[in-house]
């Protein structure tokens, strides 16, 4: 499993390409004509599962966030923005075009900020080719012990 860097006052964006994302061998084998994972249709029953693809496992710092996901789609996607394994949902989003970014707002840092698109009856084809997280907004770091407490617990209810 290929991660991101962990996003901080150093480093506020970054871009995941499509091979850093899981997805299911019908649409990995795809993904290696150009490096992107590929959807359509007629793969739907073919994969297993409620997902397209999910990952990259990303550490973020409390902030908020623009997400864009780069390719081609027809159709509509649902995208779930989760954390602690997927036992905290963050947010989720139907995009009817990929021109618009995502607000992601996270209160806390989280550890392993997971994107998962969802199969549904609404999406006909996709393409991924990256996904670019910016960050808009940096949250104050905290220090002294409050500082310890955000390190040891992100804020959403899961120890480190």
């Amino acid at each position: 499993m290929n991660s991101a860097a962990i996003l901080d006052q150093n480093r506020t964006d970054c871009r995941i390409n499509a091979g850093q994302m899981i997805c299911d061998d019908a649409c990995r084998d795809l993904a290696d004509i150009g490096g992107a994972i590929l959807f359509n249709a007629s793969l739907r029953e073919q994969i297993p599962g409620k997902f397209i693809f999910w990952g990259p496992y990303v550490g973020l710092a409390a902030g908020v966030y623009l997400v864009t996901v780069n390719g081609e789609m027809a159709g509509r996607m649902t995208l779930d923005f989760v954390c602690h394994q997927a036992s905290t949902q963050l947010k989720t989003v139907t995009l009817e075009d990929l021109s618009q970014p995502v607000c992601l707002v996270l209160m806390q840092a989280v550890k392993d900020l997971e994107i998962r698109a969802l199969k549904t009856p609404l999406l006909r084809s996709f393409a991924l080719e990256s996904i670019d997280i910016r960050c808009a907004y940096l949250a104050p770091q905290e220090t002294g012990a409050e500082g310890a407490a955000a390190v040891a617990a992100d804020g959403y209810g899961a120890a480190a």
